[in-house]
């Protein structure tokens, strides 16, 4: 199908579904293009900050009148639940990119940058084309769910052609 036929069938997908949830009704069916979003946690930089706030406490003088020192503690103590709680790293895939948070901005993979997609147990790595450092998501330390990411990317790898390989076998 041509992109304009399928946007004017999502388009249409969702009008539809739209009337049938306002009627009660259980929609038509879902977007098979809508990206697919991972979620995980930053636990080493959420666990950072929390230390440092600990050591500021634990090392607090006994000083009368200086409250910067305890904006400070409770600062860093705050910095490390919010990156914990809301700044969640993720990886989304769509039909032809992959994307990621970066330290200040998402970065864009198109599917002809990625040389390989390995499997491995506990951990999925998107090795690169070029100089470029590989992408790696890991179970212990950013919780994210492998088995649904594995499932996924191995789709998206067969319909853009890209290796995958499974070392968990």
């Amino acid at each position: 199908m041509s992109r304009k036929w399928e946007r004017m069938v999502s388009k249409n997908t969702k009008k539809a579904n739209l009337t049938r949830t306002k009627q009660g009704k259980a929609p038509i069916s879902t977007d098979p293009d809508r990206p697919v979003v991972f979620k995980g946690r930053s636990i080493l930089l959420a666990a950072f900050f929390i230390v440092v706030s600990l050591f500021l406490l634990f090392t607090l003088t006994k000083t009368e009148g200086d409250k910067m020192y305890w904006y400070t503690t409770l600062s860093y103590l705050v910095v490390g639940v919010l990156i914990y709680f809301v700044r969640r790293p993720y990886l989304r895939v769509t039909k032809t990119n992959l994307s990621k948070r970066g330290l200040a901005r998402e970065l864009v993979l198109g599917a002809e940058n990625i040389k390989e997609i390995v499997h491995a147990p506990g951990q999925i790595i998107i090795e690169l084309t070029g100089k470029s450092p590989r992408w790696v998501y890991n179970k212990t330390l950013n919780r994210f769910d492998i088995a649904a990411m594995a499932s996924k990317l191995k789709k998206f790898a067969e319909t853009n052609k890209i290796s995958f390989v499974d070392k968990t076998v």
